[in-house]
């Protein structure tokens, strides 16, 4: 099965919620946790660069 992004960004989004949803999973481990957290935000932040970049990189 193949997935396809309509663009970098949703690419980027999907992937946040995946690492939003582990970090919600309620793993045992708070570093994990946080990991995941990490790893979301810093999805969202590629994401929000690539719409700007889209934009012609207003800010």
């Amino acid at each position: 099965m193949m997935i396809r992004y309509t663009s970098v960004e949703d690419f980027y989004d999907r992937l946040a919620e995946a690492h939003d949803q582990q970090a919600q999973d309620g793993t045992e481990h708070a570093v994990t946790r946080q990991g995941a957290q990490a790893r979301a935000e810093h999805y969202r932040e590629i994401a929000d660069q690539a719409r700007r970049s889209r934009r012609g990189g207003e800010r």
